[in-house]
């Protein structure tokens, strides 16, 4: 949730851009193929080093060609990538390679591409100095332990700074009446997730910013939604910047859609079951697997998933039809038991 892809989308439009850019998606098999990332990488870098090409076209001729295309991957990587790369002269610009959501490809268990990383770290050394990979990453322990020693950039410290500057630049050129302690709270709760400030915006632009406002106090009431049975409506509150915890404003926006779609911020034991299963899996699991592993129907799976739509993401047709997450920071919110509270799946 640190706009990591973004970033890397930014690079690859500054200047000469990235290389070759891959990104890895849990959801989408192709994406997690390392013979397709190892032979798109190779392309890649044909296409801007000449000296690489006139090495790697030889070496795709005939049989033996044909031989080093059936390799497993990571001998095809050291072959086609690192092997080639020896002998080719320094570019006037730095080569850049970069893997985006290597976390999304799971353990080495499922794949290899934690593997394709102990490689590269492997042959940090032989490879010239000007070729640069960039892996982006969820900071998970193995693949923090497999690239020890690399440099290491912390977006969640090191965007604050950026964020709060945009978010302010944005809310002063949308709301330039907007007063300077309400502009800072809401600076300070956007920088936490953007949403939250999508949220104010489009609330902002159709004249209720009172109700944005009040939807990111907790339990705050719907505009004509009476509390109780035969009282009148509650008339929405502003924030309660004492009550409110800037790193939890996701999640409150989360238990407003449970609370919605639910009926209640908490989670029942079955509703918890599914979600743990979406979690652990890593990869979209089939709706007939999670139904057996919670000894409940397809169709109450369904039902679950049509509920939380925006939240759990379903995908396929028939027996492939799979579940997964809309983010993984989603996950995040919901095993931390401080922040997800009656919500929290263990």
């Amino acid at each position: 949730g640190t706009a990591k892809s973004a970033l890397l989308r930014s690079l690859d439009d500054y200047r000469g851009g990235l290389t070759s850019l891959h990104y890895f998606k849990a959801d989408d098999p192709q994406t997690l193929n390392l013979g397709h990332v190892v032979n798109t990488m190779a392309f890649k870098l044909s296409a801007v080093l000449p000296g690489y090409r006139s090495a790697v076209l030889p070496l795709l001729q005939g049989e033996a060609g044909a031989e080093l295309l059936s390799m497993e991957p990571l001998s095809r990587f050291r072959r086609l990538v690192v092997e080639p790369l020896q002998g080719v002269l320094e570019p006037e610009q730095p080569v850049v390679v970069a893997l985006d959501g290597i976390d999304e490809a799971g353990n080495r268990t499922e794949n290899k591409s934690l593997e394709l990383l102990e490689v590269v770290a492997e042959c940090a050394g032989v490879l010239p100095p000007w070729f640069r990979l960039l892996v982006t990453s969820r900071p998970e322990t193995e693949i923090i332990a497999t690239l020890q020693g690399w440099e290491r950039l912390d977006l969640d410290a090191y965007a604050d700074t950026m964020v709060a500057r945009d978010c302010r630049e944005v809310i002063e050129l949308y709301l330039p009446g907007i007063a300077d302690k309400r502009r800072d709270e809401l600076v300070g709760y956007a920088e936490d997730n953007l949403l939250v400030l999508n949220l104010y915006l489009e609330a902002a632009q159709s004249g209720d910013v009172e109700q944005a406002a009040s939807e990111l106090a907790d339990d705050a009431p719907q505009p004509g939604q009476p509390d109780q049975p035969g009282q009148p409506p509650k008339q929405p509150r502003p924030p309660q910047p004492d009550r409110l915890d800037p790193r939890d404003v996701l999640g409150r926006r989360y238990r407003q859609t449970f609370r919605g779609r639910l009926g209640s911020p908490a989670l029942d034991g079955f509703q918890s079951d599914v979600l743990a299963c979406v979690i652990a899996a890593r990869r979209p699991l089939q709706l007939d697997v999670i139904a057996a592993s919670t000894n409940r129907s397809r169709h109450d799976v369904e039902q679950f998933s049509r509920a939380l739509e925006s939240l759990v993401i379903a995908q396929g047709q028939g027996a492939e039809r799979r579940l997964r997450l809309f983010h993984g920071s989603f996950a995040d919110w919901l095993t931390d038991p401080e922040r997800s509270d009656a919500a929290h799946v263990d």
